[in-house]
């Protein structure tokens, strides 16, 4: 596990540019990166970070209410192994099932698809059991707590 703290966003984009190397293996299937974390601790600037280290060149903005956005990641990212940025928010989704509709199944069974979920607690039946974690916390000075465990 990989403890960081963040002081300020520049530090967050930092933390993000570097998880983003820990993550660029190939695999048998898609790469799960689950965002632990209270309202404003920062999952969504994370993964606007790790997206644009990722080459994506379009703003990244929480999908709240369009549960599931689709990024094409260019030839020339970091990654060559990745074609597909997935960004999930789980927040309002009651369960695994409601998951299972917007195509997850297939999603996963990719492995040139990397997957966001913001909020993964609401939809854990429906992850694989090797995944990502990032858990991010406020500290009493306003500073995020980063904890990663990568696969």
């Amino acid at each position: 596990m990989i403890k960081k703290t963040s002081k300020n966003i520049k530090h967050t984009e930092k933390i993000a540019k570097e998880f983003s190397k820990l993550i660029l293996q190939k695999k048998n299937s898609a790469t799960v990166i689950c965002l632990y974390g209270d309202l404003g601790t920062g999952k969504t600037t994370f993964s606007q970070f790790l997206a644009k280290n990722l080459g994506v060149k379009r703003k990244v903005n929480s999908p709240t209410f369009v549960i599931m956005k689709k990024y094409e990641l260019p030839s020339q990212n970091v990654s060559k192994n990745f074609k597909n940025l997935f960004h999930i928010d789980a927040y309002r989704l009651k369960n695994h099932k409601e998951l299972l509709v917007l195509g997850w199944e297939e999603i996963i069974s990719k492995p040139e698809n990397l997957i966001l979920i913001e909020w993964p607690e609401n939809v854990l039946k429906a992850i694989p059991k090797k995944h990502n974690k990032i858990h991010i916390s406020h500290t009493k000075q306003g500073h995020r707590n980063f904890k990663i465990k990568a696969i």
